[in-house]
């Protein structure tokens, strides 16, 4: 394997100093499992790797997703893992599959070669 793609998650690694961390409002163990898999990744070995770590899905917004993720929406919070002054970049998550393959750079180069 020459290349290496991961999907992970924004702020793994840093899940333990967002807000309520440990106090058991955020699935702790999804964090840290997170962080756990990209520490592997980063020390197996690989030739290449990458580890793509989207921020946060647009359609996490619409019903279903939002009463799971955001029950405090519908009073008019937002209550998220990040601070309030982070910049936060949307994706949709259709999207999101294809980009780590796009980066690849095996795939750049099968492309570039046509």
């Amino acid at each position: 394997m020459r290349h290496f793609v991961q999907t992970s998650v924004a702020a793994a690694g840093d899940h333990r100093h967002m807000p309520k961390a440990g106090a058991g409002y955020w699935n702790d163990a999804y964090w840290e499992s997170k962080w756990r898999i990209e520490e592997s990744v980063r020390h197996a070995g690989f030739p290449l790797h990458t580890i793509f770590k989207p921020t946060m899905f647009m359609e996490n917004f619409k019903p279903p997703m939002a009463s799971f993720l955001y029950p405090e929406l519908r009073q008019g919070r937002l209550v998220t893992a990040l601070r309030p002054d982070t910049r936060v970049q949307f994706i949709a998550s259709g999207i999101s599959g294809r980009l780590p393959r796009r980066r690849s750079p095996s795939r750049t180069a099968s492309a570039a070669g046509r």
